[in-house]
């Protein structure tokens, strides 16, 4: 072995255990971040971590939501991108412990203005970046696609999330429109998470409409004679005794 090889082995073995270790940190980074007891929860995290623990494995189920209809749109969702996955992709096989069995575990979050898709996309690590990239831009277009089958009117706020076994690769955020290009903002990393909060935040209560004050009761004076007297107003509004029924 010459010595140019063994400089090649150390530098691919190094590079190897540094990645190792990096990718370790992430993990462990996101598991510390989403176990965290003590801090205090944003509004709607608590939602998107039930959302996102439904779709880590595969348990006979691969469509959820927060509403039947929410349910029906996630398998849409699930569906237009699993085909459009098999015809831009090469499908590789399951891992042996692959948690989705092959399958694309998906949610969606549907509100009244807002609407939010998460997607577990089975063996994402082993796409390259650029196929990632691509699949990214596929799980944004088969969630309009997704609201566009079930009526849904555009201009509601859109989400969309898309994670491999731990980590999310990507997270974008829009509105939902046809004909442009409508991603608002595009993250790839943790800190990126809290974006996809106020989607499953519970709506705030209606505000109940104060009542009409009610009309003051005024009485009636009554004349000696046993009839009525008449009123009438003066220039503050005060009602006043007419004279002439009062002599």
């Amino acid at each position: 072995m010459t010595a140019r090889t063994k400089v090649f082995i150390v530098v691919g073995a190094t590079l190897a255990v540094a990645f190792l270790g990096f990718m370790t940190w992430r993990v462990w980074q996101f598991v510390q971040y989403m176990r965290a007891p003590s801090r205090q929860q944003a509004s709607g995290e608590a939602a998107f971590r039930a959302a996102n623990e439904a779709i880590i494995r595969y348990a006979g189920q691969e469509a959820f939501g927060n509403t039947p209809r929410a349910r029906e749109m996630a398998a849409a969702f699930g569906r237009n991108l699993r085909n459009a996955n098999e015809r831009l992709f090469t499908e590789g096989k399951p891992g042996l412990l692959s948690s989705t069995q092959g399958r694309f575990l998906t949610y969606c979050q549907l509100n009244e203005s807002s609407s939010a898709f998460l997607v577990h996309v089975p063996e994402l690590h082993q796409y390259t970046e650029e196929a990632r990239q691509l699949l990214h831009r596929l799980a944004w277009l088969s969630a309009h696609q997704a609201l566009r089958e079930a009526g849904v009117p555009e201009g509601q706020r859109v989400a969309v999330g898309v994670k491999g076994a731990v980590l999310y690769s990507s997270i974008q955020v829009g509105t939902h429109q046809d004909g442009a290009d409508a991603v608002e903002y595009s993250g790839d990393s943790l800190r990126d998470l809290p974006r996809l909060y106020p989607f499953f935040a519970e709506p705030p209560p209606a505000r109940a409409r104060p009542a009409a004050p009610a009309t003051p009761w005024t009485p009636r004076r009554r004349s000696n004679s046993g009839g009525s007297s008449k009123l009438k107003t003066n220039p503050r509004g005060d009602k006043v005794p007419d004279a002439k029924e009062t002599s």
